[in-house]
């Protein structure tokens, strides 16, 4: 914009401080800018001293003016937003017409919040009843309510279901032919929170037993779902790969 917002505590919220928007002519904007990744809420309080329907201060989304911009004599307003999952750059501009000044011909922000949202409860409340979700023997992240051998982690990890039974051939070992062979599974993209890691040992019988981790490729995405491998050594009579799934909220 043509000035930078900067703090001030003459004019706030909360009584410590806020942003201001930077002086400006007519026909300019002055606006700031920062960037969260959601899932979450967005909340703020504005106020705009200015021209009534001449002089605006704008929320802006990912380039997308949202609605209810403010003009004219506005005092501190609470709004919200509610973010999916993903980058979000979060704009707010005070912009000016072509004339008139009228009011502190400026725009306030103060106390920015953003607070991600777990993504697993958000997957999880689509499956399980309120009760279900106040109980962590049904729906918490190692708890298997199906019985399926795959924890809700896993379910939610790899896509399947918490309340049905999956088949097992998620997650396999797979001749290419020759002596390559590769660990293959398959996940929804983009699922937050989650990190994948396939590994293997020459030894499951060994104490400690060793992994090794080896990278990871998408081969190709689908509907939303990406199928990953991940070259291992061949099978042998004591040989294993495995997937391990870390969730962090």
């Amino acid at each position: 914009g043509a000035a930078l917002w900067r703090g001030q505590g003459f004019v706030t919220h909360d009584g410590a401080d806020a942003a201001q928007s930077g002086p400006i002519s007519d026909s300019q904007q002055s606006w700031m800018e920062t960037t969260v990744t959601g899932p979450g809420t967005l909340s703020y309080w504005w106020k705009v001293s200015s021209q009534l329907n001449g002089d605006f201060l704008e929320f802006y989304l990912n380039g997308a003016l949202q609605s209810g911009r403010i003009s004219g004599e506005v005092n501190w307003t609470l709004r919200s937003h509610t973010l999916p999952a993903g980058t979000h750059t979060l704009r707010w501009n005070y912009v000016k017409n072509g004339s008139t000044l009228a009011g502190s011909d400026a725009a306030w922000v103060d106390e920015v919040a953003f607070t991600p949202t777990d993504p697993y409860l958000v997957w999880a409340a689509t499956y399980f009843t309120a009760g279900q979700l106040a109980d962590p023997l049904i729906s918490g992240l190692i708890a298997d309510p199906e019985n399926d051998g795959r924890s809700n982690l896993l379910e939610y990890a790899l896509g399947g279901s918490p309340l049905l039974p999956d088949p097992a051939t998620n997650g396999q070992l797979v001749h290419l032919g020759g002596g390559n062979w590769v660990f293959r599974y398959t996940r929804p993209a983009g699922r937050a929170g989650l990190t994948y890691v396939v590994e293997s040992t020459p030894n499951l019988g060994a104490t400690p037993i060793v992994w090794t981790t080896y990278a990871q490729t998408v081969t190709a995405t689908a509907a939303g779902i990406e199928t990953v491998e991940a070259p291992v050594p061949a099978p042998a009579a004591t040989r294993a790969a495995r997937l391990v799934v870390t969730f962090t909220p």
